[in-house]
């Protein structure tokens, strides 16, 4: 095997050597001594030695190089043609060289193909082959750290998912989820960072902008950026008319959480590029914040407010009539003309107007009357937020006796209803259903989400820390609508000596 392998390299060595000096011996004429042959001889056919095989370890193999090579009867290996017909054989060389190059670059291909899967790379055995496909690696490399990522993410070990997914959204920044779950991830510690890689989202990838602002406004709601989230709005506002509510409703919220800041008289400077019903809706808004309560109610009980009765000019109208503690007032509209609104707008409206006016059979038929449909997550967050805006003890208790009944499949999906209701046991101090709920969020997600003690004791109105925006940047599944609720409760509670609210 060893003497196959030595005369392999020199057979390499001779297809260049041999006809680099039988080259030049043509070009000189082919005069004199063959430069492969034995100088003592006499150049004749079939008895002039072959110097160029005499250290091979089978003379024989040099025919690979030069065809001319012959075997005397004696054994000995001779040239077959005289000195002046010695020539080169380039195209032998060029096929040997090939075919070598081939080989060799065929057993690199292998070797890294199974390396690079190995190490988990989602690649084809084209893609490492063909060099017109290495432009791609990039953005396979990308897809392997993000999985990484992903998977480090989902285990709880922050530290290395933020680096896999750093190098994955570098490499390939066209890979839209890799930096979204990164954006995600330093909504809190690296707010700038997230908001930058939220911002290059939203211009690189134009086919996914309404997704990356709805994404982007869950973070900024959850780190209570109100003036960004306004800023977001308006933007939506102007860009996507079928998103209209929802980001009419972010405006309003922001707005009325960072009353100081004049939100919404920023929005309205870009009035124009708005639709109509949206201008109306913020316009009179605004004019609402300048009346005294009774001014405004009146404005709201006229003729639409001057204002075309679409289901968006209507839901606030009714909304703000609630907010203004005319629950009655908001109801008699409901029934007259809450057709106009879809289903799930009618009963947010109706618990909110019941619990302002504190009815409690009421709201307790109509919280029966939903979980008897089916014990939903829609359901659940709607419930569990009208219970947080308005809580009341007795009803609460029946809400969950309720449950207790019909409970909410404890699956990964309803992992954010889980966490709205654990929200509430906790704000209603009840021990033993936030311990129960802790361990269903903790069996569902398959962690022990530590976090969850300090939450409660937020709750319960002793903890350190007295930011919501600390709490909710740790339970980041929680429905928005339960969001709001909490964010309002807040502000409820900072506001009392000033507006209380039914307790």
């Amino acid at each position: 095997m060893s003497g196959w392998c030595a005369d392999l390299f020199r057979a390499v060595g001779s297809l260049i050597y041999w006809n680099t000096r039988k080259t030049l011996f043509r070009l000189r004429g082919a005069r004199g001594q063959a430069p492969c042959q034995n100088p003592s001889d006499s150049g004749r056919a079939n008895e002039t030695a072959c110097d160029a095989c005499l250290h091979w370890r089978k003379p024989r193999r040099f025919r690979h190089v030069c065809p001319l090579l012959a075997i005397s009867p004696a054994g000995v290996p001779v040239c077959s043609v005289p000195a002046a017909e010695v020539r080169p054989f380039w195209t032998r060389a060029i096929l040997f060289a090939g075919a070598g190059i081939s080989a060799a670059y065929l057993l690199l291909v292998i070797l890294a193909f199974g390396f690079l899967k190995q190490r988990g790379y989602e690649i084809s055995f084209a893609t490492v082959a063909l060099p017109t496909r290495w432009e791609r690696f990039p953005e396979i490399q990308a897809r392997l750290f993000f999985n990484k990522g992903r998977e480090a993410y989902a285990a709880g070990r922050l530290n290395e998912a933020v680096l896999a997914l750093s190098f994955a959204f570098e490499k390939s920044p066209e890979n839209y989820e890799a930096g979204a779950l990164l954006a995600w991830i330093w909504q809190a510690s690296q707010p700038t960072l997230s908001n930058r890689i939220y911002l290059q989202l939203l211009r690189s990838h134009p086919d996914r902008r309404a997704e990356t602002a709805q994404r982007w406004y869950r973070v900024l709601l959850n780190r209570g950026d109100f003036v960004s989230i306004a800023h977001l709005a308006a933007e939506q506002l102007a860009e996507h008319p079928a998103s209209t509510p929802a980001w009419v409703y972010a405006l309003l919220f922001a707005s009325r959480q960072a009353p100081q800041a004049g939100l919404l008289a920023k929005a309205l400077e870009q009035a124009s590029a708005y639709a109509p019903e949206v201008r109306g809706v913020l316009q009179l808004e605004q004019t609402l914040r300048t009346l005294d309560p009774s001014t405004a109610v009146s404005l709201l009980l006229g003729s639409h407010a001057g204002l075309t009765a679409t289901p968006l000019v209507l839901y606030h109208r009714i909304e703000s009539l609630i907010r203004l503690k005319h629950g009655r007032e908001a109801l008699d509209i409901l029934n007259n003309q809450g057709s106009a609104l879809d289903e799930r707008s009618r009963a947010t409206l109706k618990l909110a107007a019941l619990g302002m006016n504190g009815n409690f059979p009421a709201r307790r038929s109509e919280i029966e009357s939903i979980l008897r449909a089916g014990t939903t997550l829609a359901a659940v967050e709607l419930l569990t937020a009208n219970l947080i805006s308005y809580p009341e003890v007795q009803l609460i208790r029946v809400y969950f006796s309720l449950l207790e009944k019909h409970p909410l499949a404890a699956t990964a999906d309803n992992f954010g209803g889980y966490a709205a209701l654990y929200c509430l046991a906790a704000l209603s101090n009840d021990a033993d259903r936030t311990s129960m709920l802790a361990e269903v969020l903790r069996q569902i997600s398959g962690t022990p989400l530590t976090f969850l003690t300090g939450i409660e004791h937020y709750f319960h109105g002793d903890a350190e820390d007295q930011r919501l925006t600390t709490y909710l940047s740790r339970l980041q599944s929680l429905p928005i609508e339960v969001v709001f609720a909490l964010y309002e409760r807040t502000q409820a509670a900072r506001d009392k000596p000033k507006e209380g609210r039914p307790q």
